[in-house]
């Protein structure tokens, strides 16, 4: 299906709720992405008149991340459909989590999209975030795992 034009998305197309649904499939427009999905793909949002979101769920739950499902499967499709490390899908279907360099953004929430790293599934993304993000700890986790003897400095206890 291809996407509709682009003046739908306009400020003035997203408060009727009547222009926002296809008559005849009665599929909703997602702003974000800009391309009609089915009523299910759509969150509440009761700020609108109809209550119901005007950019799909997977769109909104990628805002924080300033990226659309478009680009989010246009990322996926680059990385061959799975995981950027392990080379695996997560399991049970789950979409691959977006990982971004947060020393990028460190006091937002959110990316600022250009610091996006890649997809990654659960497990990996856990991994990393254990690890701090940190390409030393990886490294010498990597070395641990090889057998390899690592130097004996004294550990720093967190608290």
């Amino acid at each position: 299906m291809t996407p509709a034009p682009r003046w739908r998305a306009a400020a003035s197309w997203k408060t009727s709720a009547e222009k926002r649904t296809d008559a005849e499939t009665g599929k909703r427009w997602c702003t974000a992405c800009m391309r009609y999905l089915p009523p299910p793909s759509f969150g509440v949002n009761n700020g609108t008149s109809d209550k119901i979101d005007h950019r799909c769920m997977k769109c909104a739950g990628l805002a924080r991340f300033n990226i659309t499902s478009l680009e989010y499967e246009k990322l996926l499709e680059s990385q061959g459909g799975v995981c950027k490390i392990c080379r695996l899908t997560n399991a049970g279907g789950r979409s691959l989590a977006v990982d971004h360099d947060h020393e990028c953004c460190p006091q937002q929430m959110k990316s600022c999209g250009n610091c996006i790293r890649g997809l990654l599934c659960h497990s990996c993304n856990t991994a990393i975030g254990h690890l701090r993000d940190s390409a030393e700890l990886c490294s010498r986790a990597a070395e641990y795992l090889r057998g390899n003897t690592l130097d004996r400095e004294t550990p720093t206890i967190r608290g």
